[in-house]
Parts: structure tokens; sequence; C-alpha cells
């Protein structure tokens, strides 16, 4: 930004818009993972640490644990906001604190950059700030803020705003490189020309020779983008299930959902999440004349501002060009969310800005004290509700408590998760209870069945473990092949039940439908051990271990012989493992399993590096100190994890003769 920024009122500006903006958001730092921020971060194995950057620069933005590449989230492409994950795992770990903070900062950044903008624009710094200060307080934005998931909204927004100064400046290809950078951060980034496009139409009406030597880097850039996403990384560009009546059926139904736009931006509620919209049904019904109606207000509002060219028509380009990726010409779930608002309202800061700037440089002093009295309650109001909200990111039995007594069609989750806290507080009666309440308003939903079956796993109600795993496996093989996750859980219940045999069919049954399955394999390789056949296990991994099988797959087998060996006292069979182990310290896990072995890392440095897997992490701390000969740690880590322990021990016999083992060593 220019000098001219750097004075006294602009200095005050942008550290009321830091103060305010950190105080708002404060309260939800350090939240819970929630919803698909679990998966995204915590079950993609590629963004845990920068070792991976090539292969998220292939990946699609849920490439989840345990499943095949682009088995999930075909249509999203966005490796810079899961590089920004992974560099938050790779200094804060799991802790949820650096991943909040690194939001707030992105928000706060787009905010002072609005502000540079806005000034720019009116040379008014007063007009400029109260803008801004609309935009940063809108709770409309907690979703993107707040919710870990929506950082491509925020990095959108803040290449929207990079994309139009650097343009502006006459900075071309520098641009370009911000056009780069957005439609890696999300796909809607794509739509950036459309706003240098915008304020060339808004400012300068350039002829279209110029025009064209201005933006040829960023088309050059758009089209390397598609065909590399296409043709080299095989991702579709688009929905294959696209009929042009149903799509114009569904945007001239938005209208309504248009109003709800603007009410969440100006008379915000408490709480508010994603919405499903009812779409019209043929052309004579209300919904479309209620759209025709809403667009043909928004298209007056629009000329009028055309006529005059100037801010207010670089407002409205900006706010209709944000707001139609999400008009459900192409159908996709949240049919509404007020995530998608983040770089719409832009627009809509820039049009206050022009409303606020008539306000002051042209009417008299009593209409400015009137427009003021009235305006700072008003901030005042949305920051309140900012506030809110964000305080209920923090406490999530009441933010799920809010979701599942709400309209929105995501309501199930809010029972789903309630059931989940229930569970992890081992309050399982009252798990079972909310995990109902969620199966009563989606009945199809496998996920629901998954956890009531783990419900009653850990109350011991096997019958009702199996049925409930055998129902989410019948509902997703309904919709696709395998279901191999169910098949190992159904396995897992039999052998609980002592019905070994027909476990071991499950997991046979799984693995021949992905012979990679790793949990499959292990439970098939534990249950022959328990049958007392360790010699059957051992010839099977030998077998899968000459077999061309993945690096991860061959370290767990070895894993969990080495674990078998220890069962078994055999601690020269077991050292040896231990040095096959070493083939495989690329990874992290078993390179840190080889240096606890080894005394180079420490029982508490283990278990911190080892955060997602923390029960395996204690168990092989375990193993570790007894063949350490270590009495004294061992101890203490059988006296500070009795229950953990005697809860793993109730529902494993290979983990009691390994705490057998512990306790008989001290």
């Amino acid at each position: 930004m220019s000098r001219a920024l750097i004075t006294r009122p602009h200095v005050l500006s942008v550290l009321v818009l830091v103060l305010v903006l950190t105080a708002t958001y404060a309260g939800s730092l350090g939240h819970n993972l929630m919803f698909d921020e679990t998966g995204i971060i915590l079950g993609n194995p590629i963004l845990h640490g920068l070792g991976h950057i090539p292969e998220i620069f292939r990946s699609d933005f849920f490439n989840l644990k345990d499943d095949p590449i682009r088995s999930y989230g075909l249509l999203y492409y966005r490796p810079l906001t899961a590089l920004s994950f992974a560099v938050n795992f790779h200094f804060g770990k799991v802790d949820p604190f650096g991943y909040n903070a690194t939001n707030l900062f992105l928000h706060v950044a787009v905010c002072l950059l609005l502000y540079g903008f806005l000034v720019a624009l009116f040379r008014n710094w007063i007009a400029a700030l109260c803008a801004t200060l609309f935009y940063a307080l809108s709770p409309a934005h907690t979703e993107s803020v707040t919710y870990l998931s929506s950082r491509g909204d925020i990095l959108n927004g803040l290449c929207v705003l990079l994309g139009l100064w650097t343009y502006r400046k006459r900075k071309y290809f520098l641009t370009a490189l911000v056009y780069l950078a957005a439609v890696l951060s999300k796909e809607i980034g794509l739509l950036l020309p459309l706003y240098l496009l915008a304020w060339d139409w808004s400012f300068e009406r350039s002829r279209p020779k110029e025009l064209f030597r201005r933006l040829w880097p960023c088309f050059l850039t758009g089209v390397a983008y598609l065909l590399f996403r296409i043709f080299v990384l095989q991702f579709p560009a688009g929905s294959s299930d696209f009929h042009l009546k149903d799509a114009l059926l569904r945007f001239f139904s938005m209208g309504g959902p248009v109003l709800d736009y603007f009410r969440s931006l100006l008379l915000p509620e408490t709480f508010k999440l994603c919405l499903s919209v009812d779409f019209a049904s043929g052309w004579i019904d209300s919904k479309v004349w209620t759209s025709l109606v809403v667009y043909g207000c928004l298209l007056c509002a629009f000329w009028i501002a055309a006529r005059h060219k100037g801010p207010a028509l670089l407002g409205w380009c900006v706010f209709f060009i944000g707001l139609a990726p999400f008009m459900q010409l192409v159908h996709f779930h949240a049919e509404w969310a007020e995530h998608y608002l983040y770089t719409p309202a832009i627009g809509l800061a820039i049009l206050s800005a022009s409303g606020i700037t008539f306000i002051l440089t042209r009417l008299s002093k009593k209409w400015r004290v009137v427009f003021f009295f009235l305006f700072c309650p008003y901030l005042f109001f949305l920051g309140h509700v900012t506030w809110q909200r964000n305080d209920l990111y923090n406490d999530p039995e009441k933010f799920y408590s809010r979701l599942a007594a709400s309209d929105s069609p995501y309501a199930a989750y809010g029972y789903q998760n309630l059931g989940s806290l229930a569970l992890d507080e081992k309050r399982f009666a009252e798990a079972v209870f909310w995990t109902r309440k969620a199966i009563a308003l989606d009945p199809y939903s496998e996920i629901n069945y998954s956890n009531l079956g783990v419900c009653y796993l850990r109350l011991r109600d096997y019958p009702s473990a199996f049925r409930a795993f055998k129902t989410a496996y019948k509902l997703h093989t309904a919709k696709e092949k395998g279901g191999v996750g169910y098949l190992t859980r159904m396995g897992n219940v039999e052998g609980l039940m002592g019905r070994y045999r027909i476990a071991l069919r499950l997991y046979e049954k799984a693995l021949s439908r992905k012979p990679f399955y790793a949990p499959a394999s292990r439970q098939l390789l534990s249950t022959y051990e328990i049958l007392g056949r360790p010699e059957k296990a051992y010839s099977l991994i030998e077998q899968w271990l000459s077999l061309p099988y993945k690096d991860e797959d061959k370290a767990a087998w070895i894993a969990w012989r080495l674990r078998s060996f220890y069962r078994a006292g055999r601690l020269s069979d077991l050292l040896r493992d231990l040095a096959l182990l070493k083939r495989y310290s690329k990874i992290g896990w078993y390179r840190d399993v080889v240096a606890l072995f080894e005394g180079r890392l420490s029982p508490e440095a283990f278990i911190e590096n080892n955060a997602m897997l923390p029960e395996e992490a204690r168990e092989v701390v375990l193993m570790a100190l007894v063949v350490q000969g270590k009495t004294a740690e061992l101890r203490i880590q059988l006296q500070q994890n009795r229950d953990v322990f005697s809860d793993k021990a109730a529902q494993s016999s290979l983990f009691t003769k390994e705490l057998l083992i512990a306790e008989a060593a001290v």
C-alpha cells in the first residue's frame, strides 16, 4: 500500500480493526475440530507435516485415510488451502489454536486490505473504516472464520482484493500470480478475471485490444489450470449430471434465499447454519414469481449504478459475481450457507462505503450526527451477535444442541455429535439416546448406525452392536460395493462374543474386496493368535511381505508381528523385527517406534509426536519400557493410564496379555 496510508488516522484505523476483530473472535480460539474439519485435517495423512507437499498438489481436498485417492470430493482441488493446514499441523500438531489463529489472521488481513482499497477509492478514511467494520463484524462471516474448513473462502476473498489492487496498479503479471493462488485455494477463484473486467467497466472502459493486453496473463493462467486439472490430475471440471431446465428452475427458485442472504448480513440471528432450498416444481410456482420480483429489484439498482459508473457499480458487480456460483445452476450441497457470502459481502462493503461517503460529504452536520447515532449501536449489535456465535463454537454441547433444534438440514448432525460427545465422556446410555434421535431424522445414514454400533459396543451389548454395524453395511452396499470397514467391525463383535471362526470369515471377506485394508488384515492375524495358531499368522505375513503392497501396510504387519513376539516372550525375534522396521523409517510412526525401543526417544516425546494415536502410543510405550527394563517409568505409566488400560483389556484378550506382562515386570 502507498505511503499515504501511513498517517495517524490510518494507523488508528488499523489498530481499531485489529483490536475489535481480536476481541470479537477471541472466544472461539482453540475450539475443538468440528464436522468435516476432523476428516479434512486429522483423517488426511498427507497433511500431517510438510513431507508430502508434492502429493498435496496432486491430491483432492478430501484425501481421506484408508480411502482410495479421489474417492470423495472429486470436484475439490484446493492444494494451497490444504498446504496451509499442513503448515498448521507441522507447528501445532492437533492443537486447534493454531488453525483458529490462522483463520483469524487471514480475516484481519482481508479487512485491512479492504480498508486500504476503500481509502484509495473514496479518499475518506472515516467512510472506509465504517464500511470495513460493517464487513468485519458481520456474523455471517463466523462460518468462514471460525469454521476451519471454510478457510478457502477467506483465501479467495484475499485474492480478489489483491487481484483488484494489483490490476489497479498496472501490475498485470503479479495479478496473474494472484489468480493462480486464487484457483489453488478454491474453485471459485476462477472468477477473478470477471472482477477485473468489472473494475475496468466501472472506471476505465478500455478498448478490447487494451483489455486483452492487460488480461492475457490471467486467461493463460486459467487455461493452464483447467488443462492441468482435467488432463493431468484427471479431476472433473464440473458435474456430469447437468440438465438446463432443472438448472434454470433452481436459479429461479433462489429469490427467497437471496433475501435470506441480505437478512443474514443486515439483521443476523444468534445461530444460523446451512439450510436446504425448496426448489420450484414448475414455472408457475410462486417461488419463480418471487424470484423474478427480487431479481428485478436488484437489476434496477444495478442499472442505476451502471448509469453513473464508479464505486457503486463495482460494488454491485462484486456482489453479483461473488454470489453467482452459489445460485444453484450447478446443484450442490449445502444449498444455502452463510460462508458463501464472504466474497460477495466485499461488494456490499463497497456499496456501503459509497453511501457513507455521500452522507459525510453531501449532507448537513445534523444528518451526519443522526447517521453515527444509529450506526454505532448497529455495529455494536453486529459485534455482539458475532461474539455470541463464536462463544457457541467454544461450547460443543451447546453448539450441537442449537443445531439439533434448528431447521437446518444438518440438524441430524447435531444429534449425531451430541452422541459422540456423550460417548467420549463415557455416558454410553445417553450416547445411544442421541444417536437414535439422529437416526429418526436421517434413517438412511450409515454413519448414524455405525455410531450406534460403537455405543452398544462400549455398553458391551454385542448383539445390538452387531445389528447396528450390519445395518450400516447394508446401507453402504446399497450405494456402492465395499463396506470393508463394517465387515471388519462385525468381525470384531463376533470375536468379542467368542465366535472367532465367524470373525475369520468376515475378515477374509473384507480382504477379498480390498486386499490392502490394514484394519481387517491386523484383526485376521490377531484372531489366528487368539485361536492358538500364531504360526499361521506369521506365514501370512511372510506371504504378504513378498507381494507389492504399500510400505505402510508392510510396516504395519511387521509391527503387529513384533507385538506378537513380545506377547510370546520371543525377545530375539522381537529385536529382529525391530531391525526390519528401520527400513520404513520414512514413515513417522515406525521411525518413532524404533527410536523409542532404542532409547533415542523418551516415552513423553513419543506420545506427543503421535498424539493422533494416543491409545496405541501408550501401549507401545509399555512394551518398550518392559524390553528396556525401566521398571520405575513403567510403574508411572501403569498408574497414570490405569483406567484406559483396564478398558482396553476388557475389549482385547491380546492386550490383556501385554498388560499382565507389564504388571509382572514391576
